[in-house]
């Protein structure tokens, strides 16, 4: 069964007639809270959950909740390691349907998200995203060494190079001074080990 406007297919015809309630942009069921309208009951249902903060599916590995099965089903991946989704171009696999879709943007050469101000186009919002603090004046990430100012974090990372490779000594003095300090975003940890977390979460 195919949507004839989006040509989504589904299962079943009351899938379809669910679905095209999407595109008819009837909203009929509206959050008492919030006011914010919806086109399917379900989906107020599932918004509900925003205002109470309930959550009550529970991974069974490491005790995590979620408000939404959907969210547990994807994190379990994280535990089992499984990568469903493959690029039949690179083969390369992704874990969630997401990320996948993004990565095909790549051999597509798609780029549906456009800078407003100089109409650069990029294949992932968080590009685009990246792309726009090069407009501002704001320069958040600064060189512990030379107090040097950036934009963006990668052009702080490849300026400490710099410093590593013309200066060691003095890089390594500066180390030594604020060896808890993150030199991406001069956020200071207590110790060395919540340090490394925090680069690779944030910063790899």
């Amino acid at each position: 069964y195919e949507c004839k406007i989006c040509k989504k297919t589904f299962s079943r015809a009351e899938h379809v007639k669910r679905h095209m309630k999407i595109h008819s942009g009837d909203k009929p069921h509206e959050c008492n809270v919030c006011k914010k309208p919806f086109s399917r009951a379900d989906e107020l249902k599932s918004h509900m959950i925003t205002h109470t903060g309930e959550k009550t599916y529970e991974c069974g590995i490491c005790k995590k909740t979620f408000a939404h099965l959907t969210s547990l089903t994807k994190h379990k991946l994280k535990h089992t390691g499984e990568k469903p989704y493959e690029c039949h171009i690179c083969k390369k696999t992704f874990a969630h349907a997401r990320s996948f879709k993004t990565h095909m943007m790549v051999h597509s050469g798609e780029k549906p998200y456009t800078c407003d101000i100089c109409e650069n186009t990029f294949s992932q919002a968080s590009n685009l995203k990246t792309h726009l603090v090069t407009h501002s004046r704001e320069r958040p990430y600064e060189c512990h060494i030379c107090r040097k100012a950036f934009s963006l974090a990668q052009s702080l990372k490849s300026h400490m190079r710099m410093h590593v490779e013309d200066r060691p000594h003095a890089y390594k003095k500066a180390q030594k001074r604020s060896c808890n300090d993150c030199q991406l975003c001069n956020k200071s940890f207590v110790s060395k080990q919540v340090l490394k977390h925090h680069v690779k979460k944030f910063h790899i």
